[in-house]
């Protein structure tokens, strides 16, 4: 499964206010198994909703774990 967005595509910006919790997680999930998001801050990441691929990243020598990688060389 690639991680990169679709062209055109925007990020699910997340409310910084976490009024809707609950619903926003709903219409995160409703994206798919990873979702691009937009955290409080302008901070662009990735929600993993799916257990499976998130079990395949976390154990994935290859996946970045810092904050300001990418995942993407260059």
């Amino acid at each position: 499964m690639s991680m990169d967005e679709p062209a055109g595509s925007r990020p699910f910006v997340i409310d910084p206010t976490g009024r809707d919790i609950h619903g926003e997680a709903e219409r995160i999930r409703a994206l798919g198994p990873a979702a691009h998001v937009e955290l409080p801050g302008g901070v662009l990441a990735w929600a993993v909703s799916d257990q499976e691929l998130l079990r395949r990243l976390l154990t994935d020598p290859g996946c970045p774990r810092t904050p300001t990688s990418t995942g993407r060389p260059g």
